[in-house]
């Protein structure tokens, strides 16, 4: 965090955030809009740069971002925007601007009218890196305070999708050739890997701590992560997704950029004022340019600019500068205070956002070629080849085995002055001077250093204890700054006593941070102790009863931090001492009555105490009762009141077919309202909820009225007795009609046997406010009977007629075979047979008798004819005399049936309406 923008602003107000975009991501660690009405703390305010695609030239289709100057005038008025706005970015296929403006917005702002209303697009809580696919037409945003990326179109102007990530996005690469995005999690210290093409998390890679800056080398297909709090840069493999390599950085690396030309990488260092430069294919760090300025100097966002070879670093909340990739040295310093900037090749205009007084700017291009003061060190009396080293007092510096060091000092009047350097080399020689102090308000410098042989220089050691593995610490003695990600610093002194001073560890308290060691003609050492630096967090709780319990549980915290244990209370606050950071959360109560949210996210930042409060509300289920027997769209109401409570909870009424509740845990009567005409069932009762929806309650209702329900039969003679029931009732006729009187409901019946018929002996019937009508059909029972001869040669044809002649039953049968069977019902018959010529019949029965089947078997005994002529009618003859029996027989039946007495129409029960 810029110490300058600190004292700027203090605690009053929550500054932008700003990210790098694609392969210049900036800005600090965001902080996340905390529950409750504690206001944030006061953080950097980042300068980040972009490059318009159309103005170099785009390398396997991934473009680079350019930006133009620093303030040198504005020729328009400032346009305010609907939020703070952050980063942006160009995009040169519309010729818009797209801007992260805070609290949940990015604005697109057209190239051609600048100034005009911006097109607002809500997306995630506190955007903050911005990334264009022109290919795809689709704007890409970080949310730190949502944990998720959002996907916008820049043709409609709308969201399409989102993704989650991890804790705290910030910057944000695209792969155009591979088609996926790399977002770099400051506060779960991992990067996430998108696919554009399902806008899914693909992989998570694990990096070091506080990763910010970003960007993907089209040249080597690896991505290159600013570790900000492990002083190192992780180097993904994007074909593996998996850590190459981490090469040393300086204190607090931030923003990332990449030369594809000379393969280099620039990685700007908050904490230590300068540029590291790393050698891409061999993962090596080829030099450190120091970046000096009047003032304090917080590097953050940058870009390189392939048309003009420079890079552009943003130097927190005074200064822009621009580094010559050539020389890599500073080529020029702008006294300037953007957030992010742009350039519009087109109209020639360079564009900025404000963070301060949320404006978006544009301005006229004039570039100078460089404002910086040459000054140059020159060393003699070393042997040829020892390394020696300048640093600027404080703060970082070049080491050389030649015989010159220059620094490029930036210059910006009038705020040009004085500046310290600390000359120093290895043991057995001292530089004279040691310390010199270069005004460049008068032009160039020229410092002639002098190493003799000095007095014999003792290691002086800082030890640590504290930190968690992996983090960076640093410390200056007698002007020099050295860092670690270990746990001692060494420096070299001779005799003497030399004050040190620690440089901020995020979240940890140094102790001491500041003291002095004594060199007395041998090593000296000082032990540091790190603690974790905490601030209370206060969760309040409403709406539970007084001395129930309920807890809080830290579910996910910032790299390194250990979580306390959980915590409850039956007060109506927990506490919790956090260090600064973003935590996850869980709340719950012992009490299964009551709910929350449950989960949610908050940040610690800063010394105020933060708050989350939290709301507990009554747990509702759903009580269903379903009802049946209702005309439809009837009226009808179920009352309820708690056991425990005698006091009348609540009643709903309905229309149709289902009532519902919304209720707590416990126990409840219930009761159903009378509906007029109809009776319920139950009427009353007990329903419990505890802890789920219970099982729908049925209530049947009945109609109080009663119908007539007639059972018609068919297929029984006339006057022949039957009967029917419907449980205890019992009712009998010598009709075709009985009726029972039920009310409404369904009722099983049960029809009694009648001897020789037939019929479905039982069933349902359903009253439904109408009289209603059961058919009984009854059929004729037959038996076999079976007639059989005796006598006739095998294959002789002989007959038989079998009739009643009150019944109408008249059945001829014929055979070769020796046996005949009739299907005859109950009855009497009487039995000819039909002989064939030549033969005598003589029938041992002349009438058969069935009764559920015949009472015997008849045998017919053919024996030759005396005479050569049948006793019987002849074969022949036996079929006429078949026909003249058919007819008085259907003539008998016709009477039979018109003389039967036709059905009474059933009665009208009482009540029917």
């Amino acid at each position: 965090m810029s110490s300058l923008l600190r004292s700027r602003l203090g605690g009053a107000v929550l500054l932008v955030l700003v990210a790098g975009l694609l392969l210049l991501p900036a800005g600090a660690v965001p902080t996340r809009a905390r529950a409750g009405p504690v206001p944030h703390p006061v953080a950097a305010a980042p300068v980040a740069t972009a490059w318009d695609p159309l103005l170099g030239s785009p390398e396997n289709g991934v473009p680079r971002y350019h930006v133009s100057t620093g303030y040198l005038g504005p020729t328009r008025h400032a346009d305010y925007l609907g939020g703070t706005p952050v980063w942006l970015a160009y995009d040169a296929a519309d010729r818009a601007f797209w801007i992260a403006a805070l609290p949940n917005l990015v604005e697109a702002v057209p190239a051609s009218s600048p100034m005009s209303t911006p097109v607002d697009v809500a997306v995630g809580e506190q955007p903050f890196g911005v990334a264009v696919d022109n290919a795809s037409d689709l704007v890409y945003v970080t949310n730190t305070g949502s944990d998720n990326v959002t996907a916008v179109s820049d043709r409609t102007n709308a969201t399409v999708g989102s993704v989650g990530v991890g804790t705290a996005p910030m910057g944000i690469a695209f792969d155009a050739a591979d088609g996926e995005l790399f977002v770099a999690n400051s506060g779960s210290a991992n990067v996430s890997v998108i696919s554009t093409a399902t806008l899914r998390v693909v992989a998570t890679v694990a990096v070091g701590a506080t990763p910010i800056g970003i960007a993907y080398d089209p040249a080597t297909k690896e991505v290159f992560v600013a570790d900000h709090d492990a002083y190192g840069v992780d180097v993904i493999s994007t074909s593996t997704d998996s850590v190459l390599g981490v090469v040393p950085a300086g204190v607090g690396p931030y923003g990332v950029a990449i030369d594809t030309s000379r393969d280099n990488v620039y990685v700007s260092n908050e904490g230590s004022s300068n540029v590291s430069v790393i050698h891409a294919p061999s993962l090596r760090t080829v030099a450190n340019i120091p970046v000096v300025t009047p003032g304090p100097t917080d590097l953050q966002g940058m870009a390189y600019d392939v048309q003009t070879d420079q890079v552009w670093v943003g130097a927190g909340g005074s200064y822009l500068v621009t580094l010559n990739a050539s020389a890599l040295a500073v080529a020029y310093v702008y006294s300037s205070d953007p957030s992010g900037v742009a350039y519009d090749p087109v109209s020639g205009m360079v564009c900025y956002t404000n963070a301060f007084n949320s404006t978006f700017e544009c301005m006229t291009l004039a570039l100078p070629t460089e404002n910086t003061v040459r000054a140059a060190f020159d060393e003699s009396g070393l042997p040829t080849g020892t390394l020696w080293r300048v640093s600027v007092f404080g703060g970082s510096g070049i080491e050389t085995n030649g015989t010159q060091i220059v620094f490029w000092i930036g210059n910006v009047p009038p705020f040009s002055g004085q500046h310290t350097f600390v000359v120093s080399t290895a043991a057995g020689y001292a530089a004279s001077p040691a310390v010199v102090t270069v005004d460049i308000s008068t032009g160039p410098k020229l410092v002639n250093v002098t190493f003799g042989p000095g007095p014999p220089t003792y290691p002086l050691y800082l030890n640590a204890s504290g930190l968690a593995s992996g983090l960076g610490w640093n410390a200056v003695v007698n002007g020099t700054l050295e860092q670690t990600t270990g746990d001692s610093l060494e420096f070299l002194e001779p005799d003497g006593s030399y004050d040190f001073t620690l440089g901020h560890v995020s979240n940890y308290l140094a102790t001491p941070e500041n003291g002095t060691v004594a060199v007395l003609g041998a090593s000296a050492t000082r032990v540091v102790r790190f603690s974790t630096l905490t601030w209370a967090l206060g969760f309040y709780e409403t709406g539970l009863p007084a001395g129930t319990t309920w807890y809080v549980n830290l579910t996910s915290g910032p790299p390194g931090i250990a979580l306390p244990p959980p915590q409850s209370s039956t007060t109506s606050a927990i506490s919790v001492d956090l260090a600064n950071g973003s935590y996850g959360y869980e709340v719950a109560t012992a009490d299964p009555s009551y709910t929350t949210p449950g989960v949610g996210q908050v940040v610690v930042a800063g010394s105020l105490p933060g708050v989350v409060y939290v709301d507990f509300s009554t747990v509702a289920f759903t009580v269903t009762f379903d009802e049946s027997g209702l005309p439809l769209g009837s009226s009808w109401q179920v009352a309820l009141r708690p056991l425990v409570n005698g006091s009348l909870s609540s009643s709903t009424t309905s229309t149709t077919s289902t009532l519902t509740f919304a209720l707590p845990n416990g126990a409840y009567d219930y009761s159903v309202a009378p509906v007029s005409g109809y009776v319920a069932s139950p009427v009353t009762g007990v329903v419990t909820v505890a802890g789920s929806d219970p099982p729908p309650v049925p209530v049947q209702f009945t109609s109080s009225a009663s119908y007539g329900v007639s059972f018609v039969e068919s297929g029984l003679a006339v006057g022949m007795g039957w009967s029917v029931s419907i449980g205890p009732q019992f009712r009998s006729g010598l009709t075709s009609t009985i009726t029972l009187v039920e009310p409404n409901g369904t009722y099983g019946y049960v029809v009694q046997a009648v001897p020789g018929y037939a019929t479905a002996y039982s069933g349902v019937v359903t009253v439904a406010g109408a009289n209603a009508t059961v058919p009984v059909r009854f059929s004729v029972q037959t038996f076999p009977a079976v007639l059989v001869e005796v006598g006739l040669p095998s294959g002789t044809p002989w007959g038989a007629t079998i009739g009643n002649a009150s019944t109408g039953v008249d059945v001829t049968e014929t055979t070769s075979g020796s046996s005949l069977t009739f299907h005859l019902s109950n009855g009497t018959y009487t039995v000819f047979v039909l002989v064939p010529s030549g033969y005598d019949a003589n029938l041992s029965i002349s009438t058969l008798t069935v009764a559920g089947g015949p009472s015997v078997t008849p045998t017919v005994h053919f024996t030759p004819s005396a005479l050569g002529v049948s006793s019987g009618p002849p074969l022949l003859y036996a079929w006429w005399a078949l026909g003249g029996l058919s007819v008085v027989t259907a003539v008998l039946l016709g009477l039979l049936v018109r003389g039967r007495r036709r059905p009474p129409a059933p009665p009208t029960a009482a009540g029917t309406r």
